[in-house]
């Protein structure tokens, strides 16, 4: 009689646990089919919002050309820069969302980790002029020319901290520096980047929250410092994707320095180690 029961109590939770797996796939297989909807729907509001938008601007910057009277072209010059500044968040939001979705492949390849550099610093300086900051480029001579590694994260992570070193940052400098921090073996090294500013800084207890999706630090600054939050949260994503690390060191009113340390295989062996 028990070992009735028992055989019968036994198939009731295989009953049970093969009901569970069918739910749990159907849940699933639903749940990517809505995640597959939702981005070929984002995918084709990228196009719907871009053609309008895109029209708008050629069309206005046609007639800013054409017009003669001052006061009526600098109108049609806050159309324009209204135009490109709604195309700019709209990339922004759809970039975002595809990296969310992990839709970006983590590529690794050899490339001039100098070379790149010095890439960030001639594309970002123009905004450190703009704002009659100083800029200070910095590569240690340690730093190996070429390693293997995903190009695309790192600049995104690079130019990501500087943007917001400019943005919050009105008078003193900017700082880009690459050293490295130590090898590994004789054909994997960490470097460690350096981005550092005199700025408005971060207080201690918001610094554990600046990488979460959608925070804005300065909602107190409403008007005066532009964003969506989506800058750190990419930041601390693709860190996470090649597995990098992200100190931050900062007091408010004192500026913030982010120290990033990623792991880079070389394409050589490296001698004396």
């Amino acid at each position: 009689m028990i070992a009735f029961i028992q055989q019968e109590a036994a198939e009731k939770v295989e009953e049970i646990e093969a009901k569970a797996e069918e739910e749990f796939k159907a849940a699933k297989e639903t749940a990517e089919a809505a995640n597959e909807a939702k981005t070929e729907f984002l995918r084709n509001m990228r196009h719907d919002f871009r053609t309008p938008f895109t029209g708008i601007l050629g069309l206005t910057e046609l007639m800013m050309v054409q017009e003669t009277d001052p006061e009526k072209q600098e109108n049609l010059g806050y159309i324009a820069e209204s135009a490109k500044a709604l195309l700019e968040h709209l990339n922004e939001i759809m970039e975002f969302i595809q990296i969310e979705s992990g839709q970006l492949p983590i590529l690794e390849k050899s490339f001039d980790l100098c070379a790149l550099l010095d890439d960030i610093y001639k594309m970002m300086l123009p905004s450190v002029e703009n704002k009659q900051l100083d800029f200070q480029f910095i590569i240690d001579k340690t730093l190996p020319h070429y390693v293997i590694g995903d190009t695309v994260r790192l600049q995104r992570i690079l130019m990501n901290l500087l943007s917001n070193a400019i943005k919050f940052t009105d008078k003193g400098y900017i700082k880009l520096a690459a050293k490295v921090l130590r090898y590994i073996d004789d054909k994997n090294v960490i470097v460690q980047f350096i981005i550092e500013d005199t700025g408005i800084g971060i207080p201690k207890e918001k610094q554990h929250i600046i990488f979460e999706r959608f925070n804005r630090l300065t909602s107190s600054y409403s008007g005066i410092y532009s964003g969506k939050g989506f800058g750190l949260r990419i930041v601390k994503q693709f860190l996470d994707e090649i597995n990098g690390e992200c100190d931050l060191k900062s007091t408010a009113g004192e500026g913030a320095c982010f120290q990033v340390a990623i792991s880079y295989k070389l394409p050589y062996i490296h001698e004396g180690i």
